[in-house]
């Protein structure tokens, strides 16, 4: 029913999605499957979320300094309000837990910012080895719980859900 372009955090939700509304998702990725890098694996795994959706879209509006219209800011807080939420049905088992607050805290609105990681333990290392990726600054979060996961974990929850739906095929 739908063609997402693009399989990184964005096209998995997109895909997830589709498949709760009973629609069925192909996802074109133009990397291959053992060389497939998205931004999501790269990042620090951190993920925002929203306790109050009038206060965070003026916190959103104000950092955009009027280049994202409020409309589309408060759309994105709405959404983003029900983020964890979403996650859990998914079963993407991340164990989310709030680290921190607004990037601004002098904004507006900035109270209504949270900001989730995922608790320590391993993380989910695909099939790079664990001893370049503590090279490369990733951190197992092993030696204290406060400092969770990386992007790399993230990435995998949401591929293993988009892997349990049938209603979503991706294409390398």
């Amino acid at each position: 029913d739908v063609i997402i372009v693009g399989y990184g955090a964005a096209g998995a939700a997109a895909a997830l999605t589709v498949a709760d509304l009973g629609g069925s998702a192909l996802i074109l990725e133009k990397q291959s499957h053992d060389h497939h890098t998205p931004n999501t694996m790269m990042s620090g795994g951190l993920i925002m979320g929203i306790n109050d959706v009038d206060m965070a879209t003026a916190y959103l509006t104000e950092c955009a300094a009027g280049m994202i219209p409020e409309l589309v800011c408060r759309a994105w807080a709405a959404r983003a309000k029900q983020l964890v939420d979403w996650l859990d049905r998914h079963e993407t088992e991340l164990n989310l837990h709030r680290v921190g607050g607004a990037e601004h805290p002098d904004l507006a609105g900035s109270e209504a910012i949270d900001v989730y990681a995922q608790s320590g333990g391993t993380p989910h290392l695909g099939d790079q080895s664990s001893t370049a990726l503590l090279a490369a600054g990733f951190t197992t979060g092993r030696s204290d719980p406060r400092r969770g996961r990386t992007g790399i974990a993230l990435f995998k929850a949401l591929s293993t859900a988009v892997a349990a739906r049938s209603q979503i095929r991706v294409e390398w």
